[in-house]
């Protein structure tokens, strides 16, 4: 106790005198930031779902808020090519629906959109890496990065950094991904926030493996929203929070934009995040999370 006491104090100083270094990231969802406070910087954040429920588009919708917030993220894709994740992006910053560019069915006034879109998207400081299939990879292509956050779409399709043999099971495969992804830093030893996506089975359990859960400070699970009848809303979903290490558990009724492909506030917009994140920087230390004002 008399080595780590100071070690506490003197982290409670810099957090005070930097607090820009330290606060949490907001989620975008003003029900989901009353419940969990924001994304902390060293959270892995697990976002389970059924086939079809919005597990990518759930994470394209918070890459794109971090984005904007000035987080520098990777993306780890394993289900669809790096050119069609852009594609999402593209759609989200110009409101352009995702039909327009899969139909090849852009018109000659929307083309000055396109561009302008991509002048914006230009400044991200992001990195894409399609197919790699295994921790050892990613750990690797990490530890050449400066980035803030690391995003997997998805965990059930990695592979674990052991060589698999006989003994070593999927459910052990995806316990040690889990594991792995948990403890992940920079190789500067600086935090990471870990955003991944996961499979939900049919009984609404983490398919393969329950360590998802145990593993994450924060489990999602990406749900219909259903009326009282009983049947899904198509344009609304539940996010229910499994798990928070630093909130607390519930659900979050929240839009679905097929058309553009990203999840939304329902009836509430948020204020603009970079203003809104160098505003709050300049007040006092709060230490309950980030406060992330909204207005309708």
């Amino acid at each position: 106790m008399s080595q780590i006491a100071p070690e506490f104090v003197e982290l409670q100083r810099a957090r005070h005198e930097h607090p820009e270094l330290y606060r949490g990231y907001p989620t975008g969802f003003r029900g989901l930031d009353e419940k969990i406070g924001s994304w902390l910087r060293d959270d892995y954040v697990v976002a389970g779902g059924m086939s079809g429920q919005g597990k990518t588009t759930f994470l394209i919708t918070e890459a794109y808020s971090l984005a904007h917030m000035g987080v520098r993220w990777a993306w780890f894709g394993l289900e669809e090519e790096d050119i069609a994740t852009v594609g999402r992006l593209f759609s989200i910053e110009g409101n352009i629906p995702r039909k327009m560019f899969r139909d090849i069915g852009l018109t000659p006034n929307e083309w000055p959109r396109v561009f302008e879109t991509s002048e914006k998207l230009s400044q991200f400081e992001c990195w894409f890496y399609y197919g790699a299939r295994d921790m050892e990879e990613l750990y690797e292509v990490v530890a050449t990065l400066d980035v803030n956050c690391v995003i997997l779409d998805y965990v059930q399709l990695m592979r674990g950094a052991r060589i698999a043999s006989k003994n070593n099971t999927r459910t052990q495969e995806v316990s040690e991904i889990s594991g792995g992804l948990q403890r992940l830093k920079r190789s500067d030893g600086q935090s990471l926030l870990k955003l991944a996506a996961a499979q939900l089975n049919k009984e609404e359990g983490w398919l393969w493996s329950e360590d998802l859960l145990r593993d994450s400070d924060v489990a999602l699970k990406i749900k219909d929203s259903l009326d009282t009848y009983g049947k899904a809303q198509e344009n609304l979903r539940d996010l229910e929070v499994a798990k928070c290490r630093h909130g607390s558990e519930g659900i979050v009724t929240v839009g679905f934009n097929g058309e553009i492909g990203r999840f939304e506030d329902v009836n509430v917009r948020i204020v603009d995040a970079t203003a809104e994140v160098a505003r709050l920087n300049a007040q006092p230390f709060k230490p309950n999370g980030l406060p992330v004002q909204y207005e309708k």
